[in-house]
Parts: structure tokens; C-alpha cells; sequence
């Protein structure tokens, strides 16, 4: 065969699920691919054939496959490079007066076809003067004691110099800095003194923007209307203008809180690989519960009957080492609170018309796990988050006839003072959202 392709590499964005990527060059062993991941901070890590992944298609014109085995597929931000690495040696012995097969004389010259495109690679992925260049030694001369602590540049004539002294860089790039630095103070201390002699000779007014061709004392700039009062505060010494709220004003003090909701989630065994739960018709569901929550297991179906369902902090409960989880946990058989050996006979569970456990979720509780109290392998996970406030409770002060007090203020998570009226709400974060 003839090479009439110049790939030699391939590559792709990992996705955390595919484990197979595709190869488009012809290989003649599995020992000439490398496969490199990438990560997004620029990291490469080189991969072990075997250890993490497996190749297809050796000796196939048009390519083949590398496939990673499971505990290493590639993640989300990485990327996955497939490199051919053709080993630089010459296999083919010809012995005089032997015959000389053409496909093995077109073998060894595809493998030195092939060398020669991935010198091409790395020569393309080199730092080179151009053709034109006037460069007159681009070697680097000088030896390691010469080199160490040392910068790689260019000298006076445009030559490669190894022996810059990076200290004396650095301390003049410092130097520069400071001195940029120190203008830019200089600049700042200017414009101060300026607007400062500006002011004393403009007899304390201002103009508003560079168009304003009037100046004027800020008290007259500054005009109010509607609700807003104006006031001079210490008058001919260091004055100040005080904006206020005339009438009306109300004080608005907000407490944020998180009101609990009772859930359902039916239950049913279903045949997967050996019986299973399914929660709400999803075979071993992840739950998430939130704090303060109340949770009902409606294991009323009759694909439950023999399967009672209970909770432990570790994985397959009783099954993994772990114990029954008991906290806030109630058993009901017919609507009847029973114990837990009551609820789990099965004689009592499966005349049971309806089976529930229920939980309130407690504050603070650990990841739980869902498991027959008979069977292994049938449960799945609950995990427990803290909620976002739900419920805002809003106090005001009536239209101003009264105020809060420092002890109503630290009680409540905020306050906000209006005097046109605010519409308040919480976002899905549990945040304070006043819009006018």
C-alpha cells in the first residue's frame, strides 16, 4: 500500500462518558500508538496500553480504536490525544541473491515515510528562524555552569545567549515598576493639588460634568423633590448636605425561614439483574431529601410484598456491616404506628393493606441508604441537603409611626427603609429580592 494521508495524530474533547476514540492512521503494532490526556490547566499525562486502555485495528489502513477500560475513562475539560510513534529502527535484512518482495520493500519504506511525518510533528511544534533569517549561530555554546540561573535570549547581534543574568532582569523590571509606581503618585498628588487650588479660588463651587459651563455652590446643584428633604449640616464649617425621607417611611424588618413539605414516593420491586426498589417507576433512584422534610415510602403495591424497606447510614444496611437508622423514622401498617419487628414480620407486612415508612428528615443528618430488611443489593442512596428559605415573614413600623428597636434589628436578617413602597420576595437561593 501507499501513505497518502499526513495524519499522524488525532485529537478529542473528553466527556466523562465515551471510553472509545478513534484512530485515522494505519499502525503496525500496538506499541506504535501513544495516548496522552491532557488537562484543562495544561498538565499532560502519558497512558499505559493495558493498564489504561486497549487498542483496535492494528495494521488496518484507515485506523482503529483505543478503548479505555472503565476506572479510567476521560473526564469533562480533558483531552484526549492519539499519537503515532513509529520505532526508529530498520527491521528489513536483505541477503544477496535472495529474492525481494515488493510488499516487504514497500513495508520498510512506509515505516521510513512514517518517521519522517512525526520529525515533521515535532519539527512543526518547534521554535525556528525563518528561511530569510540572518541568524549566524543558533546554537546554544555554553556549558551547564555557564547556563544554571541563567536566562535563554538573545545577544546584541540577534544570536542565541544563554547566560543572561535573570537577576539583573528581574531587578530592572522591579525598578521600572516602582518608578511607574511613584509617577502615578506624583500624577494624583497633582490633580489634588489642583482641585484643590481650584477650589480655593472658585470659592467653593463645583460643576457636575466638563459640559457644565456654570458653576455653582453644590448646595444649589443639588435639587430634591417628592419625599426628599434637603439639609445643610454644619453650615460655614465642614459642610454637609443630608438627604432624607419626608413622610410616609416605613421600616421594613424581614425574617427568612425554610417551611418543611411532606413528600410521597411509591415504591415497587422490579425484576433488573435480580429484584430492585423503584422509586417513583426509577429503578434504584438517588434521592435528594432536605432537612426538616417529612418523607413517606408507599410500599403499598403488591411487587413489595416480602420486601420490606428500611434505612441505615451505611450502603446495603444490614447487608454492607451496617445497622438500622432510626431517627425520626416511623413505621405504619394500616395507618397504625408499629414497631420496627412488627413492621418487618412478614406475615403482618404482607396482609397489610397499606405499608408506609416514614422519616423526618433531621437536622444535620448523614447520607442515608434505602435496603430490604431480607434481600441484599436491592436499595439505592438518600442524600440529605440543607434548604433554601422558602417563606419570608415581613414586619414594618406603619407608616412611620413608630420605630424598631436595636433588639427587633438584630432579630431579623434584614432591614430596608422605603418610601414609596417595595415588593418583596425570595429567589430560588433563599435571597431577599425588594423591587420598587
Amino acid at each position: 500500500m501507499t501513505i497518502s494521508t499526513t495524519t499522524i495524530k488525532n485529537s478529542y474533547s473528553a466527556n466523562s462518558s465515551t471510553v472509545t476514540f478513534n484512530y485515522t492512521f494505519k499502525i503496525a503494532a500496538d506499541t506504535e500508538i501513544e495516548v496522552i490526556i491532557r488537562a484543562s490547566d495544561g498538565t499532560e499525562t502519558i497512558k499505559s496500553k493495558g493498564t489504561h486502555y486497549n487498542v483496535a485495528g492494528v495494521g488496518n489502513a484507515g485506523g482503529g480504536s483505543v478503548t479505555f477500560v472503565a476506572q479510567h475513562t476521560p473526564q469533562t475539560n480533558e483531552t484526549v490525544v492519539l499519537r503515532r510513534v513509529t520505532p526508529l529502527t530498520q527491521g528489513l535484512d536483505l541477503i544477496e541473491n535472495d529474492p525481494m518482495p515488493a510488499e516487504n520493500i514497500e513495508t520498510a519504506y512506509d515505516k521510513l515515510t512514517a518517521i519522517s511525518q512525526e520529525l515533521q510533528e515535532q519539527l512543526d511544534r518547534s521554535i525556528k528562524v525563518s528561511k530569510t533569517s540572518t541568524i549566524t549561530n543558533p546554537e546554544i555554546t555554553s556549558d551547564a555552569t555557564q547556563r544554571a540561573g541563567k536566562l535563554l535570549g538573545f545577544d546584541s547581534s540577534g544570536n542565541l545567549d544563554s547566560t543572561i543574568d535573570g537577576t539583573a532582569v528581574q531587578a530592572n523590571a522591579t525598578a521600572a515598576a516602582n518608578s511607574a509606581t511613584q509617577a502615578a503618585s506624583s500624577a494624583t498628588q497633582a490633580a489634588n493639588s489642583a482641585a484643590q487650588a481650584q477650589n480655593v479660588a472658585g470659592g467653593g463651587t463645583v460643576r457636575i460634568t466638563s459640559n457644565d459651563t456654570t458653576a455653582g455652590v453644590l448646595n444649589d446643584k443639588l435639587a430634591v423633590s417628592g419625599s426628599l428633604t434637603k439639609t445643610t449640616i454644619n453650615a460655614g464649617g465642614n459642610e454637609q448636605i443630608r438627604l432624607a425621607v419626608s413622610g410616609g417611611a416605613e421600616v421594613y424588618g424581614f425574617k427568612k425561614s425554610y417551611v418543611p413539605a411532606t413528600l410521597n414516593f411509591a415504591v415497587t420491586v422490579v425484576s433488573s439483574g435480580g429484584n430492585k426498589y423503584a422509586i417513583n417507576g426509577v429503578t434504584q433512584a438517588t434521592l435528594f431529601l432536605k432537612e426538616t422534610d417529612t418523607i413517606r415510602f408507599d410500599m403499598s403495591d403488591s411487587s413489595v410484598d416480602g420486601h420490606p424497606l428500611k434505612l441505615s447510614t451505611t450502603s446495603n444496611g444490614s447487608h454492607g456491616g451496617g445497622s438500622t437508622y432510626s431517627t425520626g423514622v416511623t413505621y405504619l401498617l394500616d395507618g397504625v404506628s408499629v414497631t420496627e419487628a412488627n413492621y418487618y414480620n412478614t406475615t403482618n407486612f404482607n396482609a397489610a393493606t397499606s405499608r408506609v415508612l416514614q422519616v423526618v428528615v433531621a437536622s444535620g443528618a448523614p447520607t442515608l441508604y434505602y435496603f430490604c430488611h431480607y434481600h441484599s443489593g436491592m436499595g439505592g442512596t438518600l442524600n440529605t441537603v440543607v434548604p433554601a428559605d422558602n417563606f419570608l415573614q415581613v414586619q414594618t413600623t406603619n407608616g412611620g409611626q413608630s420605630n424598631i428597636t436595636n433588639t427587633e434589628y438584630a432579630a431579623f436578617d434584614d432591614v430596608l427603609l422605603s418610601a414609596i413602597g417595595f415588593t418583596f420576595s425570595l429567589n430560588a437561593s433563599g435571597n431577599l429580592i425588594a423591587t420598587i
